[in-house]
């Protein structure tokens, strides 16, 4: 399975967005902050060693493989994946935003994930004062306000993304 997909390189620092339905692997090594919409499925295309009788939710693999992506993809369609000058590309806005914080930044006010990936800094606002350090994990209600990112330190804050209308 691992020889039929594409490898990614990737650096400390960078995002790469994993569409729905995109089979893929997570290399060796690699230490990653992975944002996820709620699901309580998942199709695992191999399954052995994880304790399951299947990968296909007791649908068959010919349902279930029907939300894979099984087409072949281009080094150029591979580029859409990685965000440029942004976190993460466009796409997926729809779904949730990651922004890159760093100290002297502001957090907006509404509800989000803030994951300390590096250096010591504080997070303050109206009724908040907290230290944060590389490895600590906020959830910030609405109810925060307004919050800014203090001192020597890099934050990614997730949040919920903005849906299209239709």
């Amino acid at each position: 399975m691992l020889a039929a997909t594409n490898r990614i390189p990737v650096a400390a620092g960078d995002a790469v967005l994993c569409p729905a339905g995109l089979p893929h692997a997570i290399g060796d090594g690699i230490l990653l902050v992975e944002i996820q919409e709620p699901t309580d499925f998942s199709v695992l295309l191999e399954y052995e060693g994880f304790g399951l009788s299947d990968g296909h939710l007791g649908l068959g693999y010919e349902q279930a493989l029907q939300c894979v992506d099984r087409g072949a993809w281009t080094p150029e369609r591979l580029d859409t994946l990685r965000g440029g000058r942004r976190l993460l590309p466009e796409a997926a806005d729809e779904f949730f935003s990651a922004r890159r914080l760093r100290g002297g930044d502001r957090v907006e006010q509404g509800f989000s994930v803030l994951v300390v990936v590096g250096g010591e800094g504080r997070l303050t606002g109206e009724k908040d004062d907290l230290s944060l350090r590389r490895g600590d994990t906020l959830v910030v209600p609405y109810a925060a306000g307004p919050l800014r990112v203090d001192g020597q330190v890099e934050v990614i804050r997730l949040a919920p993304g903005s849906p299209s209308r239709a």
